[in-house]
């Protein structure tokens, strides 16, 4: 984590770059491929560019994920697996780009995290991860708690934490039913005369004890050696030989992301992020055992995976479309009781019989999110001022002056800087009606830039009206990095809709963009 204390969401490419380093994808000397290796520093490069959102980014970006796919196909082989994985990062990735174009933000970059983490990660982690491995038979209702258990820490009342990855290498020689010493170094004399097996065991030592952490590379090809070593000398079970890869993998990640939240929130925020975590697996896994129950009555069969596929993936949609109706209506039915009692909407009687009647993982993650959203409701002089100014957008007489008083205003209140990208935004507006568009450029350029990630469904005329002024004032490479990151943040443009954008319909909407005159803003 550790992202940089502006105020708005992290950049998509902070995410991506984030996402090689809790897999452990990185390139390192136990690397597979030795040719991603060679080209370690261009790759990192690439990387730092997206973090910075510079050159190409939509290009960087698919390049960024297709690489991705190929890094961890390397250590997964089981495609299943890693198309649940991939389609969870996907769903978290789609949670998160709707946050961004949805929902402006006040507060730095951490603690913006940490809201999208509390409101909308958990439940679309639960969520993500429970439907891919659902439709892939990985899964059932009853073993989807202590199997999840595994990948969250433990974490004592005197904050003790037992981190996932020593809860899977625990339970892999568990498994095994040997020792660590023998796993990693079976027949170990007092002089041992193998070092690659002596390093192995002590690796393995101090990832257990929290001394050190590994890559994915080098975890994965420590314990998978030591694996092969057992295999020829004993006979080891079908549960470990086919899962210590995913485990290994998934227990690395989770170690990762557990570890920068204790670094950044503390412990107390670890505490309640794995506690909702938990309590939304243990909900939704009823869930799952109620759709599987239903649909084995209307088959007559105790076996699902019998089933054909495409009834069975045709089922999966249908319960799919059948939950999201369940979250709807669980979400209208708390809306209305908080507006009917803000001060005490939930009460428990009435929450438990909405669980009854809905379910309780639909109740229980929107109530979730309700209420940490309005702890993060912004102070009364905060929407006052943005009020105010929107008030000033839509007022065509506004003048300059106008707008040096709203400022003045922003910065008696201590707010000029969680409201930069509006002051500017103003002054171009009143330039572009003024028709001074290379005035209005210069401070439309500005509210575009300090807006990014931070304004929500601002953003769409923020960029559609820099974009416009690009044109006007006949600046085609600003226009075309303009319309890239529109593209690349997933927000519409002005005379630009289709996904297949031609050198044609690019200069026709430039040339359109030159003359019109919006008289909305």
């Amino acid at each position: 984590m550790n992202m940089t204390e502006s105020i708005s969401f992290p950049t998509q490419g902070e995410l991506v770059t984030y996402a090689f380093k809790a897999f452990g994808l990185l390139p390192t000397k136990y690397d597979r491929d030795s040719e991603f290796r060679d080209k370690a520093r261009s790759f990192q490069k690439l990387l730092s560019r997206l973090k910075d959102e510079e050159g190409q980014l939509t290009k960087n970006f698919e390049k960024a994920l297709a690489t991705f796919d190929e890094r961890l196909s390397q250590y997964l082989d089981d495609k299943q697996v890693r198309g649940i994985i991939l389609g969870v990062l996907a769903d978290l990735y789609r949670e998160y780009n709707r946050t961004i174009i949805e929902e402006g933000t006040y507060r730095p970059k951490n603690d913006t995290l940490l809201y999208f983490l509390f409101t909308r990660a958990t439940s679309a982690l639960v969520e993500a991860a429970t439907f891919h491995s659902l439709r892939q038979h990985k899964l059932s209702g009853e073993d989807l708690v202590p199997y999840l258990d595994m990948f969250l820490p433990d974490i004592s009342t005197d904050d003790e934490i037992v981190w996932p990855m020593a809860k899977v290498i625990r339970w892999i020689y568990s498994e095994a039913d040997c020792s660590q010493i023998q796993f990693h170094a079976p027949g170990r004399g007092p002089a041992s005369d193998n070092p690659t097996l002596e390093q192995n065991l002590e690796n393995a030592g101090n990832w257990v004890r929290d001394d050190a952490f590994p890559s994915l590379p080098s975890l994965l090809a420590n314990f998978q050696s030591s694996l092969a070593l057992q295999e020829g000398t004993r006979k080891i079970p079908e549960s470990l030989s086919s899962s210590i890869a995913l485990r290994l993998t998934l227990a690395r990640i989770s170690t990762a992301v557990c570890k920068d939240i204790l670094a950044v929130y503390g412990v107390g925020v670890l505490k309640q992020l794995t506690t909702s975590v938990r309590l939304y697996f243990t909900t939704i896994a009823d869930e799952v055992k109620e759709f599987r129950n239903e649909l084995k009555r209307a088959n007559k069969t105790d076996d699902l995976s019998q089933l054909p596929d495409p009834v069975w993936q045709g089922a999966c949609s249908h319960y799919s479309e059948f939950f999201q109706f369940k979250k709807k209506r669980a979400l209208e039915t708390l809306q209305k009781l908080y507006a009917g009692d803000p001060e005490n909407p939930f009460k428990p009687v009435v929450i438990e019989k909405l669980a009854r009647d809905i379910g309780q993982y639909p109740v229980v993650t929107r109530m979730d999110q309700m209420l940490f959203s309005s702890a993060w409701f912004p102070s009364r002089e905060f929407e006052r001022l943005l009020n105010r100014g929107f008030e000033l957008k839509r007022d065509t007489r506004t003048t300059e002056l106008d707008v040096d008083r709203f400022e003045q205003e922003l910065s008696l209140a201590n707010l000029e800087e969680q409201l930069a990208w509006l002051g500017p935004w103003l002054r171009a507006i009143c330039l572009y009606r003024a028709e001074r568009f290379a005035d209005a450029f210069e401070h439309s350029e500005k509210a575009y830039t300090l807006g990014k990630y931070r304004a929500g469904r601002h953003q769409y005329r923020l960029v559609n009206q820099y974009m416009e002024l690009c044109a006007k004032t006949n600046r085609r490479l600003r226009f075309k990095q303009a319309l890239d990151w529109a593209n690349y943040a997933g927000i519409e443009v002005r005379w630009i809709r289709s996904e297949e954008q031609s050198r044609d319909q690019i200069d026709f909407a430039f040339e359109v963009l030159s003359k019109a005159i919006y008289p909305i803003l």
